[in-house]
C-alpha cells in the first residue's frame, strides 16, 4: 500500500536494457514508499510460485502514484519501460538519484547504484546480484524475466533501499550546503544548489522525450559507410604492421610503447605516471611511418565504431534512440552513449581542419588520409529527417569563449565579441603575429587553428608542454605564445589565477548556477575549466527546456533530437 506517502521509490526489472529496440521488456516493478515497506509486482516471471499481476494492475498501481513524487536511479530507463506497457508516468514530479548524487559528490568513479551502496551504505552491496547471476549460470537463465519472483524481491527491495537513501542522503546535504551559503553571502542574491536540482530535475522528461522519439538514420547510407570504413581500417591495420615489422595489439597502449621502443623512438609527451604517451597529439610530434599509420588507423577505428554503432543500434525502421546523460560529465555537460553522438564531426570542415595539425618548412602535415577525412564528413551525412520534416539547428557561437570573457570581465575579447570579430583569429593575432600576406589557404587555417587551440588550451588548463605538443612547437615557443596572449587579454590570465588561488583556500568553486565541484590542492587548475564549462552546460540545459517548453505551448509538432557539442538539432515540419 502507498497510503499518504508523497513520496515512492520506483524499480523496473526487465528482461533487457533496450526498451526503444525491444518493446515490452518489464519483468516486475519494485515499489517503496519513503520510508515504507516496499513490494514487488511480478508481471512477467516465467518461473517459480508467485502468482503474476495482470498489467490491468499495473494500469490502476499507475493512477494511484499520479500527484505523488517518484524516485528512480536512471528514471529514463524505467519509464520507457512501463511506458510501453501503457503507463506513461512522464509528466509526473520524477526525480533521478544519479543526478542528485553527482550534484553533492561529483569526484566519483562510477554512479552505478551498487558500487555507490557498496561505498556509502553496506559493503556487500553487490552481493545479492552476484548470487543472482551464479543461479542464472547454473540454471541456464539468460534474462531476469526467467528468475522466480520470489528468488528476485530481496534483489529488488535491497535496490529500492538504496535509491531512497541516496535521495534521503543527497536532499540533506543540497540543503545544509545551501542554508551554509545563504548564512556566508548575508543575504545577498545568489544561485543555490537546489537551482541547479531543479533546473536538472524540468530536463529530465524532456530528455526522456528527445530518446523515445529518436532520429532517423539512411539505413543504405550507414550500410554502405560501414563496408567502406571496415575495408579502410583493415588497410591501416596492415599499413601498422608493415611499418612496425610484425604484428601487435594497436589498442594496448604497454605493446605500442614496446613497439615504439624497440624502434627507439620516445614521444615528447609523458603520461601521469611518467612514460611514454602516444596519444594523438603525441603521435602528431613523431615523424615517422608508424606514427602516421598508428594515427590513421585510430582514426578510422573511429568511423567505423560510429558505423557500426548505427547499424547495431538503430530499429527496424531505421531510427536511432541514443540515452542522454544529465550527470554525464563532472562540469554538468551532457554526455551520451548507445552510441556516444558528442564527438561527431560538427560538419565536413571540422575534418578538412585536421588536416593541418602542423605546419612545417612552409607545407601542411597531413595526419588524415583523403578517404579518412571524407569517412569523418559522411558520418553526419547518416543522419536524415522524417519524411515531411526538416532539420533546424542552432548553434551557440564560441559559447564558452563568451563565458569566460563574461567571468574575466575582459574589455578586450568582449568588444571582439561585441564587434563579431572572428576571436581565433585575434587570438592567432595577439599570440603568433598577423597573419602574413599572401598567406596559402592550408596556411591559413593552421594559423587560425593555433588560436583555436590557444583559447580553449587555457580554458581546459593546458600547461606548456601539452599546448606545445597540441601546436607543434618547442616549449619556449609555446611560453612566448601564451606570453602574448595574456598580455593582449590580461585580464583573463587574472581570472585563472585568482580563480586557482580562491578554489585553493575554499577547498571549491561555484559556478553562476550554483553547481559546485570540490577539488583538490594537486587539481586546481581544473577550477576555471570547471566554471567556463560549467556554465556553459547549464545554460545548454536551461535553454534547451526554455525550448521544448516553448513548443508546446507554441503546439508546434516538432521537438529538439539531440545535442552535439553545443549544437542543438530540431526536426520540424514542413
Amino acid at each position: 500500500s502507498l497510503g499518504d506517502a508523497n513520496v515512492v521509490v520506483l524499480d523496473c526489472e526487465t528482461k533487457s536494457l533496450r526498451p526503444h529496440q525491444h518493446g515490452k521488456i518489464l519483468a516486475g516493478l519494485g515499489v517503496k514508499p519513503l520510508n515504507g515497506e516496499s513490494f514487488y509486482l511480478p508481471f512477467r516471471h516465467k518461473n517459480g510460485t508467485f502468482k503474476q499481476a495482470s498489467l490491468s494492475q499495473l494500469l490502476i498501481l499507475g493512477e494511484a502514484l499520479r500527484g505523488r513524487t517518484l524516485v528512480y536511479h536512471n528514471p529514463k530507463f524505467d519509464l520507457a519501460v512501463l511506458k510501453n506497457d501503457g503507463l506513461d508516468l512522464v509528466n509526473e514530479e520524477t526525480l533521478d538519484t544519479v543526478v542528485l548524487v553527482r550534484l553533492v559528490s561529483e569526484e566519483e568513479p562510477s554512479y552505478e547504484l551498487k558500487r555507490l551502496a557498496k561505498k556509502y551504505i553496506d559493503e556487500s552491496a553487490g552481493e545479492r546480484e552476484r548470487e543472482l547471476k551464479k543461479l542464472m549460470k547454473k540454471m541456464g537463465w539468460e534474462t531476469y524475466d526467467q528468475i522466480p519472483a520470489e528468488m528476485i524481491q530481496d534483489y529488488v527491495d535491497g535496490d529500492l533501499e538504496y535509491t531512497e537513501w541516496f535521495f534521503i542522503r543527497s536532499m540533506a546535504t543540497i540543503k545544509r550546503r545551501d542554508a551554509a551559503n545563504l548564512k556566508n553571502r548575508a543575504g545577498k542574491e545568489t544561485r543555490l544548489l537546489a537551482d541547479v536540482f531543479d533546473l536538472e530535475k524540468k530536463l529530465t522528461p524532456w530528455l526522456f522525450k528527445m530518446e523515445e522519439r529518436g532520429i532517423r538514420l539512411n539505413k543504405s547510407h550507414v550500410k554502405q559507410e560501414l563496408a567502406k570504413a571496415k575495408k579502410l581500417t583493415k588497410e591501416l591495420e596492415s599499413a601498422c604492421y608493415v611499418a612496425a615489422g610484425c604484428e601487435f595489439n594497436l589498442h594496448s597502449p604497454p605493446q605500442v610503447r614496446k613497439i615504439f621502443e624497440r624502434k627507439g623512438i620516445r614521444s615528447k609527451i609523458k603520461t601521469k605516471k611518467g612514460k611514454d604517451s602516444y596519444s594523438a597529439d603525441a603521435l602528431k610530434l613523431i615523424k615517422h611511418p608508424l606514427a602516421a599509420a598508428l594515427a590513421s588507423f585510430r582514426g578510422a577505428k573511429n568511423i567505423l565504431d560510429y558505423y557500426a554503432g548505427f547499424d547495431g543500434l538503430m530499429d527496424s525502421e531505421g531510427i536511432l534512440h541514443c540515452s542522454f546523460h544529465q550527470a554525464g560529465a563532472r562540469t554538468g555537460r551532457f554526455s551520451s552513449r548507445d552510441p556516444n553522438l558528442q564527438n561527431i564531426p560538427v560538419e565536413e570542415l571540422d575534418a578538412n581542419e585536421m588536416i593541418t595539425d602542423r605546419y612545417d618548412d612552409g607545407h601542411a602535415i597531413a595526419t588524415l588520409t583523403k578517404e579518412e577525412l571524407e569517412g569523418y564528413g559522411a558520418v553526419r551525412a547518416a543522419f536524415i529527417p522524417r519524411p515531411g520534416c526538416f532539420f533546424l539547428m542552432s548553434d551557440w557561437s564560441q559559447v564558452e569563449l563568451r563565458v569566460l570573457a563574461d567571468y574575466a570581465n575582459d574589455s578586450t575579447m568582449i568588444e571582439a565579441f561585441r564587434l563579431g570579430l572572428d576571436i581565433h583569429a585575434l587570438t592567432a593575432t595577439a599570440a603568433y603575429g598577423p597573419l602574413p600576406l599572401n598567406s596559402t589557404e592550408s596556411f591559413t587555417k593552421w594559423w587560425r587553428k593555433m588560436g583555436k587551440d590557444l583559447n580553449f588550451g587555457l580554458v581546459y588548463g593546458m600547461g606548456i608542454s601539452l599546448l606545445a605538443a597540441k601546436i607543434g612547437k618547442s616549449k619556449k615557443e609555446a611560453k612566448s605564445f601564451m606570453d602574448a596572449y595574456f598580455t593582449r587579454f590580461g585580464s583573463v590570465g587574472q581570472f585563472l589565477n585568482s580563480t586557482q588561488d580562491a578554489c585553493l583556500v575554499k577547498g571549491w568553486v561555484k559556478n553562476k548556477w550554483g553547481r559546485r565541484r570540490y577539488l583538490s590542492p594537486e587539481i586546481v587548475y581544473r577550477a576555471p575549466n570547471f566554471l567556463v564549462q560549467g556554465s556553459s552546460a547549464d545554460l545548454m540545459k536551461e535553454r534547451l527546456t526554455a525550448v521544448c517548453e516553448a513548443l508546446v505551448v507554441a503546439v508546434l509538432k516538432s521537438m529538439p533530437l539531440l545535442t552535439i557539442h553545443d549544437e542543438l538539432v530540431n526536426e520540424i515540419p514542413y
